[in-house]
């Protein structure tokens, strides 16, 4: 499937070689994230959480290079999916309940981080680019259609598809030094892809270990 193939692609080709370089930094977080564009492949899907893996490499106190591979999982809104524009015009339609699962983001992306060194924390401005891979859950509902006495339930279902998009993204942040080899990262995102917008905002906080 195509998201083993992302996180292959991200075990398998690392940034740099962990045992060769002495100004390797690694970061793992979690973070909120929220769909906020809603005419796009994701626009039954507005609230979740993300998992970011960062690889970043120093090439001097105010310059590194990142690579970052994401999960991101957004909860189907229910309130905000209709069938209206599907249906057939018949007169008395009942509606069924609808049920839809979470839709799977996987970001791979490449970028820089221009750091302002502080007292005790650093901040920094990031811009990113990237594939990111869609993994859109499966809606079902169904519907019970009454007319000239008779009536029948139709079943309908969507999503489930599975797109590749590429992706931009620029970034703020905060590193707080917590230990010589420890650091606490803030950062606040906003991702979009370049075609079919899919637009997101994420604020994560990471845990940096530097080698």
């Amino acid at each position: 499937k195509m998201k083993e193939l992302f996180i292959s692609i991200f075990l398998l080709f690392p940034l740099i070689n962990l045992h060769a370089q002495s100004n390797f930094k690694f970061e793992i977080g979690v973070g909120y994230t929220s769909n906020i564009i809603t005419i796009n492949e994701l626009q039954y899907w507005d609230k979740g959480y993300v998992l970011i893996i960062n690889n970043c490499l120093s090439l001097k106190s105010t310059f590194e290079l990142t690579q970052t591979f994401s999960y991101q999982n957004y909860y189907f809104n229910n309130s905000s999916y209709s069938l209206g524009l599907v249906l057939p015009a018949e007169y008395g339609i009942k509606y069924g309940e609808t049920i839809g699962e979470s839709s799977q983001l996987y970001e791979i992306s490449f970028g820089i981080r221009s750091l302002t060194p502080l007292y005790f924390f650093k901040t920094f401005t990031s811009v990113r680019a990237g594939v990111i891979f869609i993994d859109q859950g499966v809606i079902s509902t169904s519907v019970e259609i009454i007319g000239n006495g008779d009536s029948k339930i139709i079943n309908y279902k969507g999503g489930g598809e599975q797109i590749i998009r590429g992706l931009v993204s620029v970034g703020l942040g905060t590193i707080f030094i917590l230990s010589e080899n420890l650091n606490l990262v803030l950062e606040g995102k906003i991702t979009t892809t370049v075609s079919d917008i899919v637009i997101n905002a994420s604020v994560t906080s990471n845990l940096q270990y530097s080698f």
